[in-house]
């Protein structure tokens, strides 16, 4: 994977994500919490969840499971 982590503090670009109310997380372009604070835990949680419930496609990695805990 190439990992990414961005840290945006401007309006206007947490605002395109339609998000009205900070923290949020966004894996992938899709948010998957917002307005509540997740622990370190929690996300990495969420995040491994994620990708260990999507599908192998090819060669590569396939789109993750945003809905895989519900």
């Amino acid at each position: 994977f190439d990992d990414k982590v961005l840290y945006l503090s401007d309006n206007r670009d947490i605002v395109r994500y339609g998000v009205l109310y900070t923290p949020a997380l966004v894996v992938d372009g899709t948010v998957v919490s917002k307005a509540e604070f997740l622990s370190v835990e929690e996300a990495k949680d969420y995040i491994s969840g994620a990708i260990g419930a999507m599908l192998n496609l090819g060669q590569g990695n396939g789109p993750l499971d945003h809905m895989w805990d519900l």
